[in-house]
């Protein structure tokens, strides 16, 4: 299991490094997912789906995580 998170504002994305400050923000969530569903060799859909599902387990109510 799995959650993605962006809490390493002073360890920037490539992406990151062009703005002023150069750090990570949660609007980056989006480019760790596209970076972990290519690491893991599986569609982007897939693996934000996983990941929603693993962090309402993780952080909510357990009704929360229910298909």
């Amino acid at each position: 299991d799995y959650v993605l998170e962006t809490d390493a504002p002073f360890m920037p994305s490539a992406a990151a490094r062009s703005r002023s400050p150069a750090r990570t923000e949660p609007a980056d969530i989006a480019l760790v997912a596209q970076a972990a569903a290519a690491i893991r060799g599986e569609p982007l859909e897939k693996t934000a789906c996983d990941a929603a599902k693993n962090a309402a387990r993780l952080f909510l109510h357990p009704s929360a995580a229910s298909p």
